[in-house]
């Protein structure tokens, strides 16, 4: 079975949490980061499709939505899983998958994943790197993984 892993990140975590989610799955597994120039891609081609990416203010990337919704009609035959990463505690975050990803593949989803998240203040801007200390709290770049959430993802996408 061939696996694909599409993604977006802003400051590289996410990257981080594919590469355990990959390193976990059993089979071909290609990965796609969406931001920049995403080489070209047919889903078509894959079995199981995992999309997902960060969380900033609510919001997944644009790039994320913009895939989802254009490849709606594709995605709802595949078995599909959908993660988020963000600081956000598990209890809070569930409402992100029915704000950032159409409510078909919501519906459909096999898994729905919270992998966690981080703040390198050193690959944000100036204002993000302000914002994110007053609402942090935190001087210092820190990191809040969830582990046993990506390999609870993995599990349940095979």
């Amino acid at each position: 079975m061939k696996k694909l892993i599409i993604y977006a990140t802003r400051t590289g975590y996410v990257t981080e949490c594919v590469e355990k989610l990959a390193g976990m799955l059993s089979g071909d597994v290609d990965t796609i980061n969406l931001a920049g120039r995403p080489p070209a891609i047919d889903p078509g081609r894959y079995d199981t499709i995992m999309i997902g990416g960060s969380i900033h203010a609510g919001k997944i990337q644009k790039v994320v939505r913009k895939f989802c919704a254009a490849h709606s009609p594709l995605l709802s035959t595949k078995k599909l899983g959908l993660f988020v990463a963000c600081l956000t505690p598990p209890e809070k975050a569930g409402q992100y998958f029915e704000d950032n990803f159409p409510r078909s593949l919501v519906v459909q989803a096999k898994a729905k994943g919270f992998f966690g998240g981080a703040a390198y203040y050193e690959r944000m801007s100036p204002i993000e790197r302000f914002i994110m200390k007053k609402i942090s709290g935190m001087q210092e770049s820190f990191s809040k993984p969830n582990d046993a959430g990506i390999k609870d993802f993995a599990r349940a996408m095979g």
